[in-house]
């Protein structure tokens, strides 16, 4: 699953560029996360990465009640993301 931990998120978003890379690739929208977690204040909010999903970067954006919103960093993919393989790192 993608994983993004933060503080004070009332929402969080996972968003990718496609694979195989496209000129001037703009963020689409992955799908929105769940918080599974609130420890001492740090909320672990989570995505499970859907089968058969490729993409060339993955970030996420959290947004606060007040409006306020995080960037995550971008994860850089040199190869797609291949779910189905039984070789796959991708949790």
């Amino acid at each position: 699953s993608f994983q993004v931990r933060a503080r004070g998120l009332s929402t969080v978003e996972f968003l990718s560029t496609p694979y195989p890379p496209a000129e001037a690739a703009v963020f689409a929208p992955i799908g929105a996360a769940a918080l599974v977690s609130e420890e001492r204040g740090i909320q672990t909010w989570s995505l499970p990465v859907p089968d058969g999903f490729q993409a060339m970067r993955v970030r996420a954006r959290g947004e606060s009640e007040g409006g306020a919103f995080l960037m995550s960093r971008e994860l850089r993919v040199v190869r797609p993301i291949v779910t189905a393989a039984a070789s796959s790192t991708v949790r």
